[in-house]
């Protein structure tokens, strides 16, 4: 397919040379991506539970792919890009923190929602992250309910 002059066919490879399409950036997530909240035991966390809460996202790509990653951390202006394991061929895009989270990764998949399965789990995530910025994640019964 020949445009513009250019034998080159849009795709995923041309499309990391370029500001990323945030419709692109959600339909990668919802194949690629993860919302989580870790939950562990954390001496220096001085709240009743001593568990420490902390909310990640995170996408995955094998080190050839590390372009698409740079790309969405430009596009999200935040996040760090670390191998997967000392050994490992995967890199990883995670950003943290609730401001982070809260004013650039929130907002993005509010106005272009995920389409699959992962809606749900980026709503459950949303909220957690929400509430965990007011603050209810530091009292025995907000961090049981969270």
């Amino acid at each position: 397919m020949v445009q513009g002059g250019s034998e080159n066919v849009p795709g995923a490879d041309n499309q990391q040379e370029r500001p990323l399409n945030p419709w692109y950036v959600t339909g990668f997530i919802d194949a690629e991506g993860c919302f989580s909240v870790g939950v562990r035991p954390h001496p220096s966390v001085k709240r009743p539970t001593k568990w420490l809460m902390a909310p990640v996202f995170q996408a995955y790509q094998h080190r050839d792919g590390i372009r698409l990653l740079e790309g969405l951390r430009a596009f999200f202006g935040c996040g760090s890009l670390i191998p997967k394991g000392p050994n490992s061929n995967v890199i990883t895009f995670s950003v943290y923190g609730f401001e982070r989270l809260s004013n650039r990764i929130l907002p993005h998949f509010h106005r272009f929602p995920l389409q699959s399965y992962k809606a749900s789990d980026f709503a459950k995530f949303s909220e957690i992250v929400l509430r965990m910025k007011n603050g209810e994640h530091r009292t025995h019964e907000g961090f049981v309910t969270l």
